[in-house]
């Protein structure tokens, strides 16, 4: 599956995020934000008609699995919202959620019997995953911050800068391309974006507290 087309279907996390906020009555429905949602769905959709783009084998099943995995971080974003502890700075959070991560991987690991890079020899592939693990740290500890102050949907619209980071870094690395399916998708998917942002009453509300 083309990282584009990942990154637009990542970019539905904070219109997934308010459906689920909806639902749990944490957010205000209307007619603006449902329509937002819409073409988050659109755009998606998009990338999955005849002729927009040559398939590649097992795209579709792809898809629904990278849709499934939105719809995760999705409800992780509502739960932390709703289940975070007074006081627990982002530093705390991502240290706990990181630990748990990586013993939950140590023993899949162990009974797949997967290597488990160790011992740690500082080649290339390893140095690759020690900075990749230490961007995810600065990244995740932001976005839960965010979350914190700003609230689930406000934090979720990271989208903003990651979908478009990811189809220019799918074109500049894996030497994909920019055709005209993603693009109409990327301009549907902010255009959601824009029009699901925060109530500025409700985030002031939030900031007094």
């Amino acid at each position: 599956m083309p990282a584009g087309n990942r990154a637009i279907v990542y970019a539905l996390i904070p219109m997934i995020t308010l459906l689920i906020s909806f639902a749990l009555t944490i957010e205000t429905p209307s007619l603006k934000r449902f329509t937002g949602i819409a073409l988050g769905l659109a755009a998606m959709l998009i990338m999955l008609l005849p002729g927009v783009h040559v398939p590649v084998e097992g795209e579709l099943f792809w898809t629904l699995v990278t849709l499934l995995i939105a719809i995760s971080y999705a409800a992780e974003n509502v739960y932390v919202g709703l289940k975070r502890p007074d006081g627990l700075d982002a530093l705390t959070a991502v240290w706990g959620m990181t630990t748990a991560g990586a013993l939950m991987l140590a023993l899949s690991f162990w009974l797949m019997g997967a290597p488990m890079l160790l011992p740690f020899d500082f080649s290339i592939a390893e140095g690759a995953l020690l900075l990749s693990t230490l961007s995810h740290l600065m990244a995740y500890s932001g976005l839960l911050y965010m979350l914190a102050h700003g609230g689930v949907v406000f934090g979720s619209q990271v989208s903003y800068i990651v979908t478009p980071a990811a189809i220019l870094w799918g074109i500049a690395l894996l030497g994909e391309q920019l055709t005209a399916g993603i693009t109409t998708a990327l301009v549907l998917i902010l255009a959601g974006l824009a029009l699901i942002k925060p109530n500025p009453k409700r985030r002031a509300g939030e900031q007094q507290s």
